[in-house]
């Protein structure tokens, strides 16, 4: 997730807590950090979970527990790829076929 709150790039940021549900069934569960430790991106397989047709994934967003009523809510930018397992011999095949398409073109 990207933070919103400000023009800075700083990296990647999580809100305090981040509960998830795919087609209404619980799939990911961010808890806050451990005392100084520091969360990184993480990649979570929901393919058991998609269905054919429409999905919908839902992320609640939690705020620390010390920020102010007053203080508004941060908002993230979350990223959700799509990926398809490929062989490395079919990687390759493709990047050759790509290749010499662009040197024909």
């Amino acid at each position: 997730a990207v933070h919103l709150g400000s023009s800075d790039l700083g990296g990647p940021a999580w809100p305090h807590r981040v509960q998830g549900k795919l087609n209404g069934r619980q799939c990911v569960a961010i808890d806050p950090p451990k005392h100084l430790h520091v969360r990184r991106e993480q990649c979570y397989n929901l393919t058991p979970l998609l269905r054919q047709g429409v999905n919908t994934l839902e992320l609640k967003f939690t705020p620390r527990p010390d920020q102010p009523r007053e203080e508004p809510e941060d908002s993230y930018c979350v990223g959700v790829v799509l990926t398809r397992p490929r062989s490395v011999a079919s990687i390759i095949a493709r990047i050759r076929t790509r290749s010499t398409e662009t040197v024909a073109s």
